[in-house]
């Protein structure tokens, strides 16, 4: 889910990501927004990809989504595909609750709850996100991949463009 952000002005489409540990902003929107960034040690680690040296912390950026407005801290690394994400980092400070269903996020921070309307990627789900089978190939024991399928009277019986062989 995605959801329509305010910082400096600029209109920023985030990504809302529970499994991000903390809040990331692109190198490149980052310097188009013009934040100062602190130094930050560490490196970042993305599925598929190799660490790399986190670039920055920007601070105290004023962000406003929704209703809601406050301070948040991003921590500047290269990504591709969002500017700007959103991660366990912001649901703590802000006690925030995706719901899916409903298409919104719910902001229970005190003095501050709202309801803000998101957005669902249409990038399609050809993707997969994460798989990790080295331990059982490493040892030449038998793995297991298991899927959930959907069913219903929409649900396509004949899924397509399933791989034959992993």
């Amino acid at each position: 889910m995605s959801v329509e952000t305010i910082i400096r002005g600029q209109t920023i489409k985030a990504l809302v990501d529970t499994r991000a540990t903390n809040n990331f902003i692109s190198e490149d929107m980052a310097n188009h927004l013009c934040l100062r960034a602190y130094r930050g040690s560490g490196y970042i680690k993305t599925v598929n990809s190799k660490a790399k040296p986190l670039i920055g912390i920007a601070k105290d950026v004023g962000m406003k989504i929704g209703q809601w407005d406050g301070l948040v801290s991003l921590s500047i690394i290269p990504l591709d595909d969002y500017d700007l994400v959103l991660g366990m980092e912001f649901m703590d400070q802000v006690k925030a609750i995706p719901i899916p269903h409903a298409n919104s996020l719910c902001i229970l921070e005190e003095g501050k709850t709202c309801m803000v309307p998101c957005t669902r990627s249409n990038k399609g789900t050809k993707t997969l996100s994460a798989i990790h089978l080295d331990k059982g190939r490493k040892r030449n024991e038998e793995t297991y991949l298991a899927a959930l399928v959907e069913n219903g009277p929409e649900a396509n019986p004949k899924p397509k463009n399933l791989p034959i062989q992993v």
